[in-house]
């Protein structure tokens, strides 16, 4: 699709933008289709920028364009030198973290700029543009879905012009723009009066072009297929800004990446506004993916991947009964699930501690029946007298005995 001109007109506030922005978590990527679905609405990633340093600047440099109201061009006179310092430019002879063989890719380039730029900007107004909406929900709580009706618009986006659903309606979950890269669509609301005023109909189920199909998409990364709804491009079934399950698909992608990049991507996730959300507000059923476990603690809990989650029931217990720790404190369970100091299978419970700034922290960790999904069921400061009476009772999987 050629490009377009930009086209964001930021009736929201500018500052809801910002702090979606702002609040993704770091997710550095080789191919755009190894960061999926939910995880591209929580999580900044440029393609094939796994340098995690350039990623955090570039991310820095395009919130400080959207606070500042900066060009394109602007913002490009600013990031491709730092860019071109670091390497990421030009067509490049690189290694294929899930290969590990040779290709050469195209980095940094002004179309590509242009693209980050562009999308970047869109995302976070629409995410910004979703909160805004939200908040107004009980007072307007009829969505309108709005096409930019010109030679550049795609057919499908052209048909949902016009459509009118309640903001409940499940179509907005997987529908709400942007539904493809540059995606110019947006979301107007009005009250339930104006609806009537206006003599406009809610647009039955039957009558949504496209609701429910489907096409099937093979992902090129891993012969992965999925089902991409119809009208969109594969990775934005996801309703921008929502409090994130992160997938299984960073999980994957963390364990294959060297580990001390692992734990600092799981550390920005749980330090990020996404999990000051859960924090605040642990929801039953949601999850976030709280960091990787080694291979001996797969073992020992019969799990299948080594992605470890907190969900909003394990939360909100922790917090009661341990209402001594901080959101920060939650950051350190990356660490101490992928670099623990010692591991101890303890009867039916699997534990793992690790020494920090002369304190103990200890985690339990299990797996589902199945071994399909991996959880982190408590999380505490602990006292080397409880790990010694665990050391008696139990088996040290990992590590070495010594205070």
């Amino acid at each position: 699709m050629p490009a377009e001109p930009m086209d964001i007109r930021f009736d929201v506030d500018p500052q809801e933008a910002i702090d979606h922005f702002g609040g993704k978590g770091l997710a550095p990527s080789d191919h755009y289709s190894d960061v999926w679905g939910e995880q591209h609405a929580k999580d900044f990633t440029v393609a094939k920028m796994l340098d995690l340093d350039l990623l955090k600047k570039t991310q820095d440099s395009l919130e400080d364009a959207l606070r500042e109201g900066k060009t394109f061009d602007d913002w490009r006179k600013e990031i491709e030198p730092q860019m071109r310092k670091a390497g990421w430019w030009g067509k490049k002879e690189i290694i294929d973290p899930k290969t590990g063989k040779k290709r050469t890719v195209q980095l940094g380039s002004p179309r590509r700029l242009e693209l980050i730029f562009r999308q970047n900007m869109l995302d976070a107004y629409n995410a910004g543009r979703r909160q805004r909406l939200q908040d107004m929900a009980d007072r307007r709580p009829w969505w309108r879905y709005e096409s930019v009706l010109d030679d550049r618009t795609r057919p499908q986006h052209r048909a949902w012009d016009g459509m009118l659903l309640r903001h409940d309606h499940p179509w907005w979950k997987t529908h709400f723009p942007p539904n493809a890269y540059l995606c110019r669509c947006t979301v107007s609301s009005m009250s339930d009066g104006k609806r009537q005023r206006r003599g406009l109909a809610p647009t039955p189920d039957d009558q949504i072009p496209g609701y429910g199909e489907t096409r099937k998409w093979t992902n090129p990364r891993n012969g992965e297929v999925f089902d991409v709804p119809w009208g969109q491009d594969p990775g934005f079934d996801h309703m921008p800004g929502d409090p994130a399950r992160m997938g299984d698909s960073l999980a994957a992608k963390m364990a294959a990446a060297p580990q001390g990049l692992a734990k600092e991507v799981a550390e920005s996730l749980l330090k990020g506004e996404a999990f000051q959300e859960f924090y605040n507000n642990p929801v039953p059923g949601v999850e976030m993916l709280a960091g990787v476990v080694p291979e001996p603690v797969q073992e020992a809990i019969g799990a299948q991947g080594p992605g470890a989650f907190l969900s909003g029931d394990t939360l909100q217990k922790n917090k009661d009964h341990h209402p001594e720790l901080g959101m920060g404190d939650y950051a350190r369970i990356p660490e101490l699930l992928s670099t623990p100091d010692l591991v101890i299978q303890d009867g039916e419970q699997t534990v793992v501690c690790l020494k920090k700034d002369g304190e103990w922290w200890l985690a339990a960790v299990k797996a589902t029946k199945t071994g399909q999904r991996n959880y982190v069921t408590s999380f505490r400061r602990t006292r080397w007298a409880d790990i010694q009476r665990r050391l008696t009772n139990g088996e040290v999987l990992l590590g070495e005995v010594a205070e």
